[in-house]
C-alpha cells in the first residue's frame, strides 16, 4: 500500500511486533505522548510515558 501512496491508521497493542510492522507510529495516553518514525519515537522513555511505567520488558531502550 505504500508503493500506492495509501496511509492506513492501525489501533495495535502488541509491543513486540511495532517495529517489524510499522514506518510510523503514535503513542497516547489521553494525550499524544510521541509521534515519528518508530526508530525515533519507540524507545523506552515515551513507552513509560504511554503506560505509565507499567511496561518491563526493555533492552537499551527498546522493547524485547
Amino acid at each position: 500500500m505504500r508503493q500506492q501512496g495509501r496511509t492506513l491508521i492501525i489501533v495495535h497493542h502488541d509491543l513486540q511486533s511495532v517495529e517489524e510492522y510499522f514506518d510510523l507510529v503514535a503513542m497516547l495516553n489521553v494525550r499524544i505522548v510521541a509521534c515519528g518514525p518508530v526508530e525515533a519515537v519507540f524507545g523506552e522513555e515515551n513507552l513509560r510515558r504511554t503506560y505509565g511505567g507499567r511496561v518491563e520488558t526493555f533492552s537499551s531502550g527498546r522493547i524485547k
